[in-house]
């Protein structure tokens, strides 16, 4: 019954579609497309359907489009009042019951006959796209398998491969089953064959190339469009609003100044260590007082000495000539570290704004990217809030902090979503477990000796030994809630895979997004301890952002 419905649902969105082109495209428009003005034939086309044997007589005396339409529709609702328990004693009227026709044929038969017809050009492909495949598994219930038996008659569409029409399946990773079944059979859809995979999570995602990233284009279309429907329409051509909205993305030096607001917490930073001698620390001090961020690498990189030569560092360099500034990759690995430990030690929030930030905590996802736009602006109204002198037609500028506070929560309330699909619950505290060992791993490591300690890599023939892990780990990275990729490993001719937490996720365990240097090397033991672990029932203390508002803090 399910493959049934679904040819008349789908039959009938074709129609409507068709209708919908006949209603607002001009000629132009239409000719464009292959669809050919309503003449006549587009009855003739109705009266050829409605004679197909693949209905089983239930359309017998159709001839018009119109007809066809309302007789396609009294099925569906038919249907409709099955499910509800709305017909006599439950039971589906004979007229149905007994022409049920195969899944797929009845598409495959309109779409050739809108081209024999001529509605259609004779070149013209006909898609069908089925969205939200994912919440077929949702009607499984009290032990039955309906939601996977409607997929399986789903595979048995694909597996046709009638070249009449083209399938599109919209889903999210997790609900495409391995294999997928064919109902019926023992057999199952073969990929290459039946169907392809576009991983749009991946064709979205950033590559080590920033010029082959489509998403930020896509994403400024995506903020156009909805600018275009505002008060702030007059803004929305212009390629550069995603800039003058989100401004651009602070300097680590800015960052840093901000971590440490005054005289007396900037030494907070500077954690003193036995042995060092007091020219070097009155040196630290002093540059503290300049350039915090600096300080710390002097810091690191006088740690890193003292641990290799097992001295103590008393030469104090030059200013100009400090051999951390000459290290380039040294210092652009360990960035976002510094900053943390900065931030940290003074108990501030992390501060994540400007587009380069709002384009990289979304992954590459834009539901992610409307989200975080969506948080930031209920921020920025609850800090204008009585300002009336506000122009709702003038784009505003959003400030750092404004934009902060709409990403840290917009990160919480993503973290509280997680509760959703399958092993829900576990998923959530390993995500919290790590997220906790990645801060105090970053945290705890003064002289930034590995600042890859923000994701996990592993190697796969470990990994495949260890199937309970590999399974859990592929279904938190079809679920979003981790990012994974193939990685190089140090070791000549090593598989590995390495895994990052979502980048939604990281403003709330405070740990950089950016991944300017390996991950950390792991055993399948140790993701096992993680699953296993206690510890996630306890929440990072985040302190609050304070924001500025034209009336003060609020």
């Amino acid at each position: 019954q399910y493959g049934d419905f679904l040819n008349y649902w789908i039959v009938s969105d074709l129609l409507q579609s068709l209708a919908l082109f006949w209603e607002h495209g001009d000629k132009k428009l239409l000719e464009q497309v292959g669809i050919n003005a309503k003449d006549g034939r587009e009855n003739s086309f109705a009266a050829v359907v409605a004679a197909d044997a693949c209905w089983f007589g239930y359309l017998t005396g159709i001839r018009t489009l119109s007809e066809l339409r309302d007789k396609i529709q009294e099925r569906i609702l038919t249907y409709r009042k099955y499910i509800n328990l709305n017909l006599p004693n439950n039971q589906l009227p004979a007229s149905v019951a007994e022409s049920k026709s195969v899944v797929g044929d009845p598409i495959a038969r309109v779409a050739e006959a809108l081209r024999t017809s001529g509605v259609l050009d004779a070149d013209v492909r006909v898609f069908i796209r089925i969205d939200q495949y994912e919440q077929l598994a949702t009607l499984d219930d009290d032990g039955h398998q309906f939601g996977l038996l409607c997929q399986d008659v789903t595979h048995k569409a694909l597996a046709s491969r009638d070249v009449r029409v083209s399938y599109r399946i919209g889903t999210r990773h997790y609900a495409w089953p391995e294999p997928p079944r064919i109902f019926g059979t023992r057999d199952a859809l073969e990929n290459k064959r039946d169907y392809s995979i576009i991983d749009i999570d991946e064709k979205l995602r950033r590559k080590e190339n920033a010029r082959t990233w489509i998403f930020p284009e896509f994403a400024l279309d995506i903020f156009q469009r909805r600018l275009a429907q505002t008060s702030y329409a007059a803004s929305a051509s212009n390629s550069r609003v995603l800039e003058h909205v989100f401004r651009s993305t602070l300097s680590p030096e800015q960052r840093a100044q901000l971590y440490v607001k005054n005289a007396n917490t900037r030494r907070n930073f500077l954690q003193p260590r036995k042995g060092v001698t007091p020219e070097w620390r009155d040196f630290l001090e002093d540059i503290a007082a300049k350039d915090p961020l600096s300080a710390k690498f002097a810091d690191a990189w006088s740690r890193q000495k003292d641990a290799k030569k097992q001295s103590v560092i008393s030469h104090v360099p030059e200013e100009g000539k400090y051999p951390w500034d000459t290290k380039l990759y040294w210092k652009k690995e360990r960035t976002e570290q510094a900053l943390l430990q900065i931030a940290s030690a003074n108990k501030q929030q992390l501060i994540w704004s400007g587009k380069e930030d709002v384009l990289g905590l979304s992954g590459g996802n834009i539901l992610v990217f409307l989200f975080i736009c969506q948080h930031i602006w209920e921020a920025w109204l609850r800090d204008t809030r009585g300002n009336n002198q506000i122009d709702a037609t003038v784009l505003p500028q959003i400030s750092e902090y404004v934009q902060s506070q709409g990403i840290l929560e917009a990160s919480q309330e993503w973290l509280k979503k997680q509760p959703e699909g399958i092993d829900s619950m576990r998923r959530r505290r390993f995500l919290r477990t790590i997220g906790q060992y990645f801060y105090r791993r970053l945290t705890d490591d003064l002289p930034m000796s590995y600042p890859g300690r923000n994701g996990f890599s592993l190697n796969l023939e470990q990994l495949e030994e260890a199937p309970d892990v590999h399974l859990f780990l592929e279904r938190c990275a079809s679920h979003g809630d981790l990012y994974d990729a193939p990685h190089t490993s140090k070791h000549k001719g090593e598989r590995r895979r390495k895994y990052y937490l979502a980048p939604i996720l990281c403003p709330y365990f405070k740990i950089p997004y950016r991944h300017t240097k390996e991950p950390e090397y792991v055993r399948p033991e140790k993701i096992l301890e993680w699953m296993e672990s206690r510890e996630s029932a306890q929440q990072i203390e985040s302190p609050q952002l304070e924001m500025f508002s034209t009336d003060g803090i609020i």
